[in-house]
């Protein structure tokens, strides 16, 4: 088990614990995943964008675990489960241009 970087264009967008490399592997072809990059946690992306994966530093893991422990405070996740963080901002798009 491990905690595992989503990366973009060398670009760190999310991390995912409590994981082997292959359910990391399976979880960047999810749903799931994918919506999280359409909502507009990584505007750049698109189906045919390539998404690296590695094991995360030190300082990346300190942040999940973190998170992890707040997610379990909150009841949002139960010991053990899979969990994935979003490092950047996550924008709503709208389709009215601004001024």
């Amino acid at each position: 088990m491990g905690i595992w970087v989503f990366e973009i264009n060398d670009i760190s967008i999310a991390l995912y614990g409590n994981a082997k490399r292959d359910q990391a592997e399976t979880y960047s072809r999810t749903e799931a995943f994918r919506e999280m990059l359409e909502s507009g946690a990584f505007p750049d992306w698109s189906d045919k964008t390539e998404v690296a994966l590695r094991a995360a530093e030190t300082e990346e893991a300190q942040t999940w675990t973190s998170a992890y422990e707040q997610a379990l405070k909150d009841g949002a996740v139960s010991q053990g489960d899979r969990f994935a963080l979003v490092l950047v901002p996550i924008v709503e798009t709208t389709d009215t241009p601004q001024v």
